[in-house]
């Protein structure tokens, strides 16, 4: 699997046309898929550092749908926050606070 944002979307716009065209019945379940792909790699290129692609993307939501952009702005800055606090300074921290360890912040995103 590719590690470049970019690359990842790309292919998932290619396959997401052919199943349109195949399986025109599932439109609104292939745009609901899109539109978490788009959120999971902009959040994924924010925390990869690649500053440019992350706007590409998030523009690319707004466009598609404004409302979802928005109301999954909280969720999405507080991923990116946990993604790029270094894993060393959570476990300190949790030590510090004699809390339980909480699960990565990919396991987060995903329960959502």
């Amino acid at each position: 699997m590719s590690s470049d944002v970019m690359q990842m979307f790309r292919s998932d716009e290619i396959v997401l046309a052919e199943f349109r065209e195949k399986y025109p019945q599932f439109g609104s379940d292939l745009n609901a898929h899109l539109l978490d792909t788009i959120n999971g790699l902009a959040v994924r290129a924010l925390i990869q550092g690649r500053p440019s692609a992350a706007w590409y993307l998030s523009k690319k939501l707004v466009v598609l749908e404004p409302r979802t952009a928005i109301s999954r702005l909280p969720h999405t800055v507080d991923v990116c926050c946990r993604g790029l606090v270094p894993r060393w300074i959570k476990v300190r921290v949790n030590r510090m606070r004699n809390a339980e360890s909480r699960p990565l912040y990919e396991k987060i995103y995903l329960e959502r």
